[in-house]
């Protein structure tokens, strides 16, 4: 049985995901997909690399990897160095629980949403579900279907019949290499090349495969 709430580790792979509580949109105009993405860069981006994403009404997919502990670290002491009250001590740095801290970044990425949404709609109370799942990517079979899985979303839920229709995932970004959270060439190289990511994308996948590792929405 998939473990939804997989520990952080460093270099490790993991599809995100949540959604709306009881179903309800996350997303109800494109201003709120842009303000997602700026509070995922601010909180989440600087711990992780994104693969693959796509935000649609209700819920949103991501696929990341966690960056090395040297990288975490000498971000978080280039932080400290500029922020000199709440300077991190070295001892600090070398017990650091990446795990708890990428819960914290997710905690203050979805409450701070949450909030702007309630302010924006009048509305009360909890946004997203209360936890959100991830599981961790542990083959190279898997993490290619994901990525097809991901970009296939808004088709699999007939909001468009193409993968480069819908504006709120990472398929456009990685053909027009025009988007800073993702890294195209990174991605082309778990298939091959461009176009043998492009044949993956075009040929009909089995879920099967993968289906218990595959997040129900």
């Amino acid at each position: 049985m998939a473990d939804y709430h997989a520990p952080f580790e460093y270099e490790g792979y993991y599809h995100i995901y949540n959604r709306g509580n009881n179903k309800e949109n996350l997303f109800l105009n494109e201003h709120n997909y842009a303000y997602f993405m700026s509070r995922w860069k601010k909180y989440i981006l600087p711990f992780s690399r994104v693969l693959s994403y796509c935000l649609m009404p209700n819920h949103f997919h991501f696929l990341i990897k966690i960056k090395t502990e040297e990288e975490v670290k000498a971000l978080l002491k280039s932080r400290s160095a500029s922020t000199k009250p709440s300077r991190i001590s070295r001892s600090a740095l070398e017990i650091l629980d990446i795990n708890k801290l990428l819960e914290d970044q997710f905690k203050n990425l979805f409450s701070g949403y949450t909030l702007a949404i309630n302010k924006q709609e009048n509305r009360t109370g909890s946004l997203f579900q209360k936890r959100f799942r991830r599981i961790r990517v542990d083959s190279e079979k898997y993490l290619l279907i994901l990525i097809h899985y991901i970009h296939r979303n808004p088709i699999h839920h007939s909001f468009v019949n193409k993968y480069g229709k819908w504006r709120y995932s990472s398929y456009n970004d990685l053909l027009s290499y025009d988007n800073s959270f993702v890294d195209p060439e990174s991605v082309f190289d778990c298939f091959g090349d461009k176009e043998l990511f492009l044949k993956f994308h075009n040929d009909s996948k089995n879920y099967n495969e993968i289906k218990e590792l595959i997040i129900n929405e």
